[in-house]
């Protein structure tokens, strides 16, 4: 059995870590480039698992230059992560129904049991001057 010297473990790890500034300007950099990452993998991965390139980033800034750096790798990973690559609130009725549709009327009222756990949305009157099919 060979025994383990603590002089070479030491080499592995720093007493003091790199300058703090250096440490910001790597953690910007890495959120850049994980942005940039992530556009061509939304084509082959399931949605929203392009948060999960942003973990390499918040571990290089933590284990290189401690826990607050770590932190605030993370808060801005994920602050990035929400405005370049998730849906803005606007289109979010249009996830309601695969059509686009909006839903009310009887239909909601109806209750989503009814209709196998999803509304319905509301057939549209026809307009003037059209005949409705008998």
């Amino acid at each position: 059995m060979s025994s383990v010297h603590v002089g070479s473990l030491s080499r592995l790890v720093r007493p003091t870590p790199p300058p703090r500034g250096l440490g910001i300007v790597v953690a910007v950099l890495l959120i850049m480039v994980e942005t940039l990452l992530v556009y061509p993998l939304r084509q082959v991965m399931p949605p929203y698992s392009g948060g999960l390139v942003y973990i390499v980033g918040v571990l290089v800034a933590s284990l290189v230059w401690g826990m607050w750096l770590g932190l605030a790798t993370a808060v801005a990973s994920t602050l990035a992560f929400v405005f370049f690559h998730v849906r803005p609130p606007r289109d979010v009725h249009r996830l309601g129904h695969p059509a686009g549709r909006r839903v009310g009327g009887a239909a909601h009222r109806r209750g989503a049991h009814e209709c196998g756990g999803r509304p319905v949305p509301v057939a549209r009157r026809p307009g003037p001057g059209v005949r409705a099919h008998r």
